[in-house]
């Protein structure tokens, strides 16, 4: 019976040796496999970035088309025996040709029309097409050449950061001092910026560097503000065109109806019968309430003098030097558009011309056509227009 029994099985532990070892093999054949796909891609990518097309030019240099036929290896350069590479001046001014557009470009059909026909252009020598082509489009004065394009400079509808980048590449070459590059930095400026950037107010622009960077910020500023403004307008409701939309309100009121009569503490309703002075305010009441204030925009930061209000246009007097939050003529209770005496940036009051007071009037019943919708809605309006410049000036003050 002992020749009847079966041999032992192997031990386990071989067994998984041999899977183990097995295992090892694919993982190593599997690293060399990607290894060498990520070469071949890498190699592959290397040669279409050394092959790739450069940007057309229309006579603003050459440097660029070097530096692409160089890289092209023998696509255009011939390779000796010691694996160094030579230019093949026809195929570089050939392909150079190739590329030109606009006023480059008609420069460069006859030739092209010449080497279609298997002549020789240019001697085949790219040292002579090279002067050729800067004595037709590169400046012989770079210095001359640089000033004239900086003088041709503006901000326009650029950025100051874009605008700044573009001033900086040519003021190099322009031999100009810095003082100088100031104001020419300055000058070029757009006008809607210049007026904003005199709101940087404890911010010094004296010298080029700190003109740039306070001109860089509050361009930033602005920008950041008035995109916060179309996402406000773009997140209100849509619904049928409000009845106060043809009075140019920055913002106007979402609920309606407006109430018959509401109180404004700045712009009381008025009575329809009254003077067109209101009676009850003088000169003095003006004073007294722009104390410390600057009487171009009501700031307490600075005075009117040195406010830079002088472009300034009031949207209620049509006069210059102030700003409609400010108006006197407004503040009386003149109707828009009155050119009659308006203290503001214009001109500073003093109290010897403060209007007399005549003695208030006995208290009366308001009628029914005192106090009608249509005034009522006035004054509303013109205490809305008043916080819209209110909110407007502290959040262009926050930002400094």
């Amino acid at each position: 019976m002992s020749d009847n029994v079966p041999p032992p099985p192997p031990p386990a532990q071989s067994q998984n040796e041999t899977l183990l070892q097995a295992l090892l093999t694919s993982q190593k054949a599997l690293t060399d496999s990607v290894a060498l796909l990520t070469t071949q891609m890498s190699s592959k990518a290397d040669q279409r970035s050394r092959s790739e097309k450069p940007a057309v030019f229309a006579g603003d240099g050459v440097a660029a088309f070097s530096v692409y036929g160089w890289n092209s290896k023998r696509e255009m350069n011939v390779q000796d025996a010691d694996g160094q590479y030579y230019r093949n001046d026809r195929v570089w001014i050939s392909t150079a040709l190739s590329f030109m557009v606009k006023d480059a470009a008609l420069w460069a059909t006859p030739y092209m029309e010449e080497y279609s026909l298997g002549r020789p252009i240019f001697d085949n020598n790219w040292a002579t097409f090279e002067a050729a082509f800067k004595l037709r489009f590169e400046s012989v004065d770079e210095k001359e050449d640089a000033k004239h394009r900086l003088k041709a400079l503006h901000q326009d509808k650029m950025t100051v950061a874009e605008y700044t980048a573009k001033f900086k590449e040519l003021m190099g070459r322009t031999g100009y001092s810095t003082e100088d590059l100031r104001d020419r930095f300055y000058d070029n400026l757009s006008r809607a910026f210049r007026d904003r950037l005199v709101l940087a107010i404890g911010r010094s622009t004296k010298t080029f560097d700190e003109l740039v960077q306070t001109s860089i910020e509050v361009d930033n500023h602005f920008r950041q503000y008035d995109a916060e403004k179309r996402l406000e307008a773009q997140a209100r409701p849509q619904g049928p065109r409000p009845f106060w939309s043809n009075r140019q309100l920055p913002n106007p009121p979402r609920t309606s109806p407006f109430p018959a009569a509401a109180p404004a503490p700045t712009f009381p309703t008025r009575d329809p019968n009254a003077m067109d002075i209101d009676a009850n305010r003088t000169r003095a009441d003006w004073l007294r309430l722009m104390n410390g204030k600057c009487f171009g925009c009501g700031s307490t930061e600075h005075r009117q003098r040195d406010g830079g209000h002088e472009r300034e246009i009031c949207n209620w007097c049509r006069r210059n030097g102030h700003r409609e939050a400010v108006c006197f003529n407004r503040w009386l209770g003149r109707p828009r558009g009155t050119s009659g005496q308006c203290v503001a940036a214009t001109e500073t009051p003093t109290t010897e011309q403060a209007l007399p007071a005549p003695p208030a009037a006995a208290p009366t019943t308001p009628t029914p056509a005192q106090t009608t919708p249509s005034t009522g809605l006035d004054a509303l309006i013109a205490q809305m227009e008043q916080l819209q410049m209110q909110i407007a000036t502290i959040r262009a003050k926050q930002r400094f």
